[in-house]
């Protein structure tokens, strides 16, 4: 056989190195083992020998493509007569190999190159991905019946753990990306940390442009201010929002009360503070009102005055106060030794205008356990959501906007959300962007 009539199909190891040196150890010790061709005279094993022989039969030639120096081509020239006319002897320089098609070739090149050292971990990663796309052309990409070559069909078949395949299919990827990074490696671990890192950057470039969306479409749709709220309802427009529901702090002196570590950061009015605060806000928000409801929390020692106040700048106010019943649950005492605990909590209820419930006939007293599990608890005052949710169905319509001027650990304005209603919220305390992230994430949790 002719030298030249050898043909090479694409060969997934590319380190062909020293072949000057090989062709003359093959020149003065002969060839060892001969290279493996296929029926169709296609190389499978065997190509640094090949390039080695082809080099001797190129010097005889006067045209190799690259300059040897002179006593390495006086080596070559030395060669037996048949090497430097292109001849190969079967069964000395060459076998036959009698193979099915392609995907048993490249199997037997992985075998060849596996189970030695020499093969790049560049050209094991793509000839491994070869031959699984090799193997989906023979028998079909796998489908949910079960059909078809999969992923574990070549991990399997090759022996390799899932995650060694896994890792070769991504350097396989980045070295057909052309990715520079990822070429140079020094070694394959080198390169696998940058797949993963780059990865990791690209997983973290998206989470930071979905979140970045989603914080431009929450402002967009709602506001949320850190400020005082009657600063904040004087900054707004008439007609801005259509009800008020807002659970101001309750001037009882809560730290001595509950004496726990969540009073620390909580905004408290003096006794002395309270009323005339409570008046110059409720007369901020009826000049920005133009029809609709004032729901305000109180404690129970201060509803009248407090009801008063809010009427004397123009609201009308209902005899019948908001109760929230607290189901299992009595709030703190002053006294327990000499007096009850109170089981509810209450809130005037003002309107400014004509305005209707959206539920008619509902009863004054809303029943719901104020327990909330203490590890998701931020605010000393948090009230659950579904309370919220309820006062906000008997009162406002869908697409109202309410406005909460104290919104503490963000529970109104969660209502809000999955009420389908817009809100405009305001707190001055420390904690309120974690309670402007909690609002957030709760938006997305209801999508």
């Amino acid at each position: 056989m002719k030298i030249t009539d050898i043909k090479v199909p694409k060969r997934y190891r590319s380190n062909y190195v020293n072949i000057e040196s090989l062709a003359i150890s093959i020149v003065n010790n002969g060839l060892f083992n001969p290279i493996i061709i296929t029926q169709d005279n296609n190389l499978n094993q065997g190509g640094r020998r090949l390039s080695a022989m082809r080099l001797i039969y190129e010097v005889a030639q006067e045209n190799p493509d690259f300059e040897l120096d002179e006593e390495t081509t006086t080596i070559l020239l030395s060669a037996p007569k048949g090497l430097l006319k292109g001849n190969l002897v079967k069964d000395t320089h060459y076998r036959v190999m009698h193979i099915n098609d392609r995907h048993q070739e490249l199997i037997c090149e992985l075998e060849e190159n596996f189970q030695r050292e020499g093969i790049t971990w560049q050209d094991r990663a793509k000839l491994i991905r070869a031959i699984h796309t090799e193997y989906q052309e023979l028998h079909g990409k796998s489908d949910k019946s079960g059909a078809g070559w999969s992923f574990n069909n070549t991990s399997k078949h090759l022996n390799l753990s899932p995650a060694t395949l896994s890792h070769d299919f991504r350097l396989a990827e980045a070295l057909e990306s052309e990715d520079e990074d990822i070429i140079g490696a020094k070694d394959r671990a080198s390169a696998l940390k940058i797949i993963i890192a780059k990865a990791e950057e690209k997983v973290n470039a998206e989470i930071h442009k979905r979140e970045s969306a989603r914080l431009a479409e929450f402002s967009s749709s709602h506001r949320l201010y850190n400020m005082d709220a009657i600063e904040c309802v004087e900054s707004l427009t008439k007609g801005d929002f259509t009800h008020v529901i807002t659970d101001p702090p309750y001037a009882i002196e809560l730290d001595k009360l509950t004496q726990v570590k969540e009073c620390d950061d909580y905004l408290e009015f003096t006794k002395a503070q309270y009323i005339p605060y409570m008046l110059n806000l409720s007369r901020a928000l009826y000049e920005k009102m133009t029809t609709g409801y004032f729901v305000c929390f109180c404690a129970h020692e201060h509803y009248h005055i407090l009801a008063k106040a809010i009427e004397s700048v123009g609201f009308k106010i209902s005899s019948v106060p908001l109760i929230w019943y607290k189901k299992g649950s009595p709030t703190k005492n002053h006294h327990p030794d000499r007096q009850l605990s109170q089981q509810q909590e209450y809130a005037v209820v003002a309107w400014k205008s004509l305005t209707f419930l959206n539920a008619p006939g509902k009863g004054n007293v809303f029943e719901y356990t104020s327990h909330i599990d203490i590890a998701l608890r931020f605010h000393i005052t948090q009230k659950p959501v579904e309370l919220m949710k309820d006062i906000i169905n008997t009162f406002t319509k869908p697409s109202e906007v309410i406005l909460d001027c104290f919104i503490g650990s963000g529970s109104t304005i969660k209502a809000c959300l999955d009420m389908k209603r817009g809100f405009i919220g305001c707190d001055k305390s420390e904690y309120f962007e974690d309670t402007k992230l909690s609002i957030m994430q709760h938006k997305q949790a209801e999508k």
